[in-house]
């Protein structure tokens, strides 16, 4: 093989002479009739062909890499101070094909077998021969004075500026150090306050030599919280509180609370028994950001009815008198009752002379009772129906 160490080597095997088809047992893998090999590495393979007949041939390949494995030897030459730069030489290339490239980026290559005015920070050479076979080495010329250091972000909130980046596990260098994000003022807390979504540049020295590293970082937003109004119960019946809202939340940090006063939150989104009235339901997430949405929870008018018209009885005794009924408010079907007779009309027929009460009731759903408004026909409203004298 022309990279030593790759698996790249294939064997494929024609038969010949004895009877009928043939079956193969390659690398003691069972027999099969497969019989070309790809993907293997250098070594000596055993085989064995078998014919119709049961007569075997068992023999060996061996794949062999053409060149000795690639190696190489690096040096670091660290800087004189830390205003200089650093850098890599390549003083031996062994294995593989002659003529050796060289890369710090593994895109341009070139023979030249030093790297320098490198700055601060760890490399990856790369190291490829005539037969495109390469290996890598990692490498930072800075030596022991190399600065290290890890930078994490905290969670700002959407449009916000209270986000922070805090730099820790610092090592390398003189021990002592500043830090900045523009490269120009430094300071010597390793946090940074009241920051906004974006990327960064964090930038660490050490004193006095002022070597530094430039660490990257970013603080990104959440999604814009949002409340939603996810259900709404309207005020069945004037005047009552049973109305209910059902709020949930898109958007924010973590968890949620929610409240319909802006100042008492709850863990859910629920709230009973209200009243009818303009309501703002807010969220508030983990961050401490709020938002609200407005919610309107509205009842029927309140239910009224009179008496529109009646007819007294024709003669004494009789029992033909009228009443008429106009109700208004509450919510459709109305039903009109007058004792223990209920109906869907608002007239009452075959009536003596007399007082009568009489209720009319809406139904917001069936067998549901939802408003009522009694009254009294006479003698509140009008005179009672009278029957004319005897003659």
């Amino acid at each position: 093989m022309l990279c030593a160490g790759a698996s790249t080597g294939a064997i494929s095997l024609t038969a010949k002479g004895g009877a009928g088809t043939y079956a193969y047992n390659f690398n003691n893998a069972g027999y099969q009739s497969e019989s070309n090999w790809v993907g293997l590495p250098a070594g000596n393979y055993p085989l064995v062909v078998k014919d119709a007949n049961g007569c075997e041939e068992p023999f060996s390949l061996p794949i062999v890499d053409l060149y000795a494995p690639l190696s190489v030897d690096l040096v670091s030459n660290p800087p004189a101070s830390c205003d200089d730069k650093g850098s890599i030489v390549v003083r031996a290339t062994n294995g593989g094909l002659a003529p050796y490239a060289y890369s710090l980026d593994d895109v341009n290559y070139t023979s030249a077998t030093t790297f320098d005015q490198l700055l601060n920070g760890d490399y990856t050479v790369y190291i490829k021969d005539a037969n495109g076979c390469f290996i890598t080495r990692v490498l930072s010329p800075y030596g022991p004075v190399t600065l290290r250091g890890v930078v994490t972000p905290s969670v700002v909130s959407k449009n916000g500026t209270n986000g922070s980046l805090t730099v820790s596990g610092v090592t390398g260098g003189n021990n002592n150090y500043e830090y900045s994000l523009d490269g120009i003022t430094f300071q010597s807390s390793p946090v940074f306050n009241g920051l906004k979504a974006g990327a960064y540049a964090v930038h660490v020295r050490d004193i006095p030599y002022s070597c530094h590293i430039v660490i990257s970082s970013s603080l990104t937003e959440p999604a814009l919280l949002e409340p939603v109004l996810t259900d709404r119960k309207l005020v069945k019946c004037f005047g009552e509180k049973n109305g209910a809202l059902t709020l949930s939340a898109r958007g924010g940090v973590g968890t949620y609370e929610w409240s319909i006063d802006g100042v008492n939150y709850q863990t859910t989104g629920v709230f009973n028994q209200l009243g009818a009235g303009n309501y703002t339901g807010y969220v508030k997430d983990d961050n401490n950001c709020i938002s609200q949405v407005p919610v309107v929870i509205s009842q029927p008018d309140a239910l009224t009815a009179k008496v529109s018209t009646q007819e007294p009885p024709g003669c004494y005794g009789e029992s033909n008198g009228k009443i008429n009924l106009v109700a208004s408010g509450g919510t459709l079907p109305y039903s009109y009752q007058l004792n223990n007779s209920v109906q869907t009309l608002p007239a009452f027929t075959g009536l003596a002379d007399g007082h009568y009460a009489m209720t009319v009731t809406n139904e917001r759903a069936p067998f549901f009772m939802s408003g009522r408004n009694s009254l009294n026909v006479f003698p509140k409203n009008t005179a009672p129906l009278r029957r004319p004298p005897k003659k």
